[in-house]
């Protein structure tokens, strides 16, 4: 049975921070910033984790 790479909570954490700065970033500019901020360091560890599971294969 393979491991799996990334948890079910792992996820659940990643959506609780979409919505609170989601919810920062409609009323505020600097929310914005910090939302714009998050979902490019996430698409950059969900980049990381495909290669690494892509060459571990």
């Amino acid at each position: 049975m393979k491991k799996k790479l990334i948890s079910g909570s792992f996820w659940l954490i990643m959506v609780v921070h979409l919505i609170v700065f989601t919810a920062i970033g409609l009323f505020t500019i600097k929310g914005w910033r910090l939302l714009l901020i998050f979902l490019l360091g996430a698409g950059a560890l969900l980049l990381v984790l495909w290669l690494l599971k892509l060459y571990s294969a």
